[in-house]
């Protein structure tokens, strides 16, 4: 749609998270947003919050949309992009959910989350633990540490969920 044409790369991540909150799933609505995502300009205003919340706004919605996910990926991986720690596990998440392997975003985003793995709370560790076994992502040296920070997470709140 024409209006999409102008619609900036933050929105767009922010409308596509509504649209799956609210509980849609209509794929032409998702690929209209696809299509604006993957041009070039939006891809590289796109910032790792961005990314993350439009990734895991198709993945609830059950979109697998191969042409965004793969210009999302080569994005996060040209631009160095740097992911919190909500944005990986839900980058992660997103691919897992969504049943796509792409090795070279999961070792990225390994790598991010061994160098930010004090900063992870319970849901992100879960998070990121069942997306990296879902994708048969294996790294013990990651799992040594999210056991540790779960460890950590759970002294501090041990009636949490």
């Amino acid at each position: 749609p024409e209006v999409l044409r102008r619609w900036p790369a933050g929105g767009l991540g922010n409308t596509a998270w509504a649209l799956a909150v609210l509980g849609c799933r209509d794929r032409a609505v998702f690929r209209a947003l696809a299509e604006r995502a993957v041009h070039p300009a939006v891809l590289q205003a796109f910032s790792a919050w961005d990314m993350s919340n439009l990734m895991w706004a198709f993945a609830t919605a059950g979109v697998q949309d191969m042409e965004l996910m793969e210009a999302v990926s080569r994005t996060a991986l040209e631009r160095q992009l740097q992911h919190n720690h909500v944005g990986l596990a839900l980058m992660a998440w997103s691919w897992a959910t969504l049943q796509v392997t792409d090795t070279a975003l999961m070792r990225f985003l390994l790598v991010q989350a061994k160098g930010d793995i004090r900063s992870f709370g319970l849901r992100s560790i879960t998070n990121m633990a069942w997306a990296f076994g879902t994708l048969g992502v294996e790294d013990e040296g990651l799992l040594r540490l999210l056991a540790q920070q779960l460890m950590r997470c759970g002294a501090r709140n041990p009636a949490g969920p």
